[in-house]
């Protein structure tokens, strides 16, 4: 599957190809893209439910720039749901 993201609203985007290799709806959602491998978890929280990510580090950025993109990424989707949610 192809998806698009962006770091920041109006930025370009970047397209990425994931294969996902194991879903627990509601718990996790696991994919690799290129030889890379990510975790999407979902927590409940005191406030709603918390989004954590785990992934394997590439060697172009630093793991400082890297979690910050994903932190990014992550914001931008939290705002997705919060209009749509509305």
């Amino acid at each position: 599957m192809k998806i698009t993201v962006s770091v920041t609203i109006g930025a370009p985007a970047t397209e990425i190809w994931r294969a996902y290799t194991k879903i627990e709806p509601l718990r996790s959602i696991e994919y690799s893209f290129g030889e890379r491998t990510a975790q999407l978890e979902f927590v409940q929280a005191p406030q709603g439910v918390a989004v954590r990510v785990t992934f394997d580090a590439e060697q172009t950025h630093s793991i400082g720039q890297q979690r910050d993109g994903w932190q990014a990424i992550l914001n931008n989707f939290k705002k997705h749901v919060e209009v749509q949610g509305a």
